[in-house]
């Protein structure tokens, strides 16, 4: 005889067929439907009839929510997941414990979550606040059809330098006419170029960042036009500077050691110089702007990523080098620190952590490891990386966009932050063999594949996340 289904019994069920936070927050609501009519046919059957209602305690509804439904369970949408990881092979949707420990991880299949919730429940009781999993991103994502081969990334290096072209050219016109625009330094176009002339032997993209450079030359150093390479104090007015454009500068003209060495010798002087004169400093970390005090982690990790990269090609000027440590020891503390997670404003023990932040704690701190074979700074720098992937499950969205509580965070997370995870990625894969970061990477440059020329100057950013790919993967 066939037995009756839950539904033939009168028991509300729910057919989950997309990532929907409603229908876990609809079985929810039905749950309680559930445990109120347990609660009632419980004291039904455990009534005694020798004995009046008033002489025999019952179950409350609020005993059984404490011993089978105590926990408020949250559950995470992550459509990213889909997007990044194939559709149907990775759940898509986590039960998570308030302390925010993943209880209970739901397949793309699963139609009843009403078993789902009360198995996430009973785990989070039985278990306290330690029940479930620190979030992170699956060991080994599904394989995606893109294989990247030398070819593959000839072809997109090739096609962003014919834009570099376009943008040397046009940067021969007058400027300041209703045709062009003021001349800009565009710091990832010439990272780029230089990158492709060392990792791919191009002549072609070699020539163009010498040309873009000649260009450039008034421009970074003239201070009434921003000047990179100046520094402000005694010049009188001059424009508010970033330190984040002056380390894309510098980073790039480190790079260039390899086509001149002499003048990326004076240039990366110069910048040091105008980086100590144009911000403030405090226990050798520098502010983020000119004009104010506030110090933010991400160029501050950055700068140490390039000052290893200046000591490895002989560029960094006498004396710095020993400052290396102290900056990398207390940059390695900003990981340990108490939020776990990598403040990304040093004034701000609230602010949330931020992919940018995290990755180029990331990168900085495993170059540093490298560089001083000291094992404390691989360790951070890996913790980083932990954190990099707790971010991508825990934010709603993932590594494309961003919804946050605070209103001055951006909700598009650009192309720039997912090339620097794609680069951080590579290094931890370089680090530790491990082909998971591999992998993660190949994902997040398939993802921005056909749309990176979308971003305007970040695309030159997407050609750098390639190249460091092919580099490690030892395509070339």
């Amino acid at each position: 005889m066939k037995s009756a289904t839950k539904e033939e019994m009168g028991v509300p069920m729910i057919h989950w067929k997309s990532w929907s936070r409603e229908a876990f927050e609809q079985a929810d609501e039905r749950l309680q439907l559930i445990l109120l009519s347990l609660v009632s046919e419980m004291n039904q059957r455990a009534r005694d009839t020798q004995f009046s209602s008033d002489d025999q305690e019952e179950y409350t509804f609020e005993e059984l929510e404490r011993n089978f439904a105590a926990v408020e369970v949250v559950v995470e949408q992550r459509p990213d997941l889909e997007q990044l990881l194939s559709p149907g092979h990775y759940p898509a949707s986590l039960i998570l414990s308030p302390q925010g420990r993943v209880l209970r991880m739901v397949e793309p299949k699963e139609e009843n979550l009403f078993e789902a919730l009360f198995q996430a429940r009973r785990d989070a009781i039985n278990q306290g606040t330690g029940a479930g999993s620190p979030m992170c991103m699956p060991a080994y994502p599904q394989s995606i059809d893109t294989v990247y081969t030398a070819e593959n990334v000839k072809h997109v290096a090739a096609n962003l330098l014919s834009s570099v072209a376009a943008e040397v050219d046009q940067a021969h016109q007058p400027r300041n006419t209703p045709v062009t625009a003021p001349l800009t330094f565009n710091a990832p176009m010439l990272l780029f170029c230089t990158q492709a002339a060392h990792v791919l032997g191009d002549e072609f993209a070699s020539s163009l960042a010498a040309e873009y450079m000649e260009q450039m030359a008034t421009l970074l150093w003239d201070p009434e036009q921003g000047g990179f390479f100046m520094h402000t104090q005694g010049e009188g007015f001059a424009p508010v500077k970033r330190l984040q454009d002056q380390l894309m500068a510098l980073e790039a003209m480190v790079e260039m050691a390899s086509q001149d060495e002499a003048s990326s010798r004076t240039a990366v002087e110069a910048l040091l110089h105008a980086i100590e004169g144009n911000f403030s400093k405090e226990n050798g970390l520098y502010s983020l702007y000119s004009t104010t005090p506030n110090i933010y982690s991400e160029p501050n990790f950055h700068l140490l990523r390039i000052l290893i990269q200046a000591h490895g090609k002989a560029l960094l000027p006498s004396g710095l080098e020993d400052n290396l440590e102290p900056l990398a020891q207390n940059l390695a503390a900003l990981v340990h620190g108490q939020d776990g997670a990598v403040s990304p404003w040093l004034g701000n023990e609230n602010a949330p952590a931020l992919l940018g932040t995290q990755a180029a704690a990331a990168r900085a701190l495993l170059s540093y490891a490298s560089y001083s074979g000291k094992s404390e700074f691989g360790e951070a720098g890996l913790t980083a990386m932990g954190y990099v992937f707790q971010h991508l499950l825990s934010a709603s969205g993932g590594a494309t966009t961003v919804i946050d509580d605070t209103p001055w965070l951006p909700r598009l997370r650009p192309l720039d932050t997912n090339m620097s995870l794609v680069q951080a990625c590579c290094q931890a894969w370089q680090f530790t063999g491990a082909s998971m970061y591999e992998e993660y990477a190949r994902h997040t440059l398939a993802t921005f594949r056909d749309n990176h020329k979308d971003f305007g100057y970040q695309q030159y950013t997407y050609g750098s996340g390639l190249l460091a790919l092919a580099t490690s993967s030892q395509l070339l």
